[in-house]
This record gives structure tokens, sequence and C-alpha cells, in this order.
């Protein structure tokens, strides 16, 4: 298995639940807020189909509904198919209509986070980001603060699914440096010196970011449409690679 990304933006997701596997249902089912049932039924469609589409099996709702996906003691997400655990890492985030899922083979560590790219104020830096952070921040012109807050908050969003710490750490113990070119970012934990590889890209208002302790390479795009959603792939040949363009299959 190959590290992959699935961004899904404005998937139509059945309103039938047999794709969804009986844990998943009853999961659903004691959920009370109409949000929360919304992002878990949006977040297992895309991460089920990311699954089908790295797996190469079928994409059909009794094939889905083999799939489950459960989480671990920490609250991290792993998957099952027909009760047995695959050998794989998961990551799954969701915002603003947009589910973004990552998979790779067990081992990896691999987090990944989509938001809404929006303003980011001065008490929110302070809250949230480390002190080199900040000073990169406000050295940058005033119209790229907006995506490169996001960013710098995003990061830390994978950062924290790959570390498999979760929001408990304190964030701003973590540094990230985004390289030149723009398309790569480093993440180091200040108190462990831990540090992470990530790749990051932009889809319209959305921004998006993976994470792992492996060089991932270049991760380069495949798009097609899927009905009324888009569903876009990047896919890595190899850790630290040359990449090959992304197999992506819907139907």
């Amino acid at each position: 298995m190959k590290p992959g990304l699935w961004l899904e933006v404005g998937a139509a997701i059945p309103r039938e639940l047999d794709w969804l596997a009986d844990g998943e249902r009853e999961r659903l089912a004691a959920m009370r807020f109409p949000r929360r049932r919304h992002d878990f039924r949006r977040g297992r469609w895309a991460v089920k189909r990311a699954l089908a589409r790295a797996l190469a099996l079928p994409e059909t709702r009794e094939s889905l509904a083999q799939l489950e996906v459960r989480a671990d003691g920490r609250g991290a997400p792993f998957a099952c198919l027909r009760g047995e655990r695959l050998p794989c890492d998961l990551s799954l985030s969701h915002r603003a209509g947009a589910a973004l899922c990552a998979v790779a083979p067990a081992g990896t560590r691999i987090g990944c986070d989509v938001e809404w790219v929006e303003p980011r104020s001065r008490a929110f830096a302070r809250h949230f980001l480390a002190a080199n952070d900040r000073r990169w921040l406000d050295s940058l012109p005033e119209p790229s603060r907006a995506e490169a807050a996001n960013l710098l908050w995003s990061a830390r969003e994978s950062a924290v699914k790959a570390f498999g710490t979760g929001l408990d750490v304190d964030v701003r113990t973590l540094e990230v440096r985004v390289t030149e070119d723009r398309t790569r970012f480093d993440v180091r934990a200040l108190r462990t010196g831990q540090a992470l590889h990530g790749r990051w890209g932009r889809h319209r208002g959305w921004l998006w970011t993976v994470a792992s302790p492996r060089p991932l390479g270049v991760l380069e795009p495949a798009s097609l449409r899927d009905g009324d959603s888009e569903v876009h792939g990047w896919q890595s040949a190899a850790h630290g690679s040359r990449s090959a363009n992304a197999t992506v299959s819907v139907g």
C-alpha cells in the first residue's frame, strides 16, 4: 500500500445507512446532535471510499459495509475488514463541507487535517503558536497571513495525530518551519526533539496538511468527478522517492 491522501468536496452521502457496519450504525444512533451525526457520516463515507481505493476493493455499499472504522483508547481511528484489523494507518478530518482522509501502511504514523482558510486573530496566534511561528507570521505581507496562520494551525492538527498525543499536548511547544518552496513543512516538538515531515496544499477555500515521521515524497494530484462531488487524490510511489500520479477509481 502506498501512502495516499483523499479530499472529498460536496460528497452526496447516501441517506440509507446500509453502507455502514453494524457498530457504526450503533454509534451514529447514539449521537444526539444533527451536526455531529452529519460529520460522522461524512467522515465515514470519505474514509471507507479512501480505503476501498487504497486496497483495490469494490466501492459498492455492500463492500463498504464490510469495512469498519473504530477508535482505539486514545480516540485514533483504525480500520477493520470483516472484523479483522487492517495493516494500515488512518487519519481523518472534516471541515466546512470537505472531508480529508490519509491512508498509509501500518507504522507510518500519519496525520492529516483540512481547514477553511479564514482570518486568525493575534490572540489566536498567542494562544496556539510558538514564538518563532509568530515571528514568521508577522514578517509576511498582510494578504498572506490568513493562509499562513491556518497553515501553522493545520500543521499542528496533523502533527498531534501523527505523534499520537491528540490536543492533550501544549501546541505552543510545537514549532513549524515552512520550506521556501511553500509546499512542505517540518514540525519539531521543542520539549522532546521529535520531528515530523509534512506536505500541504490548497483547494479553493480549503487548506490541507499531512504529516509523518517518514518523508512523504512529492504527492502529485489526480482529480475526478463523482456525481456532484469532487474527489482529489494524492499518492506517493514510496516514502521519500519519486512519486507517481494516484490511481483512483469510482463506481
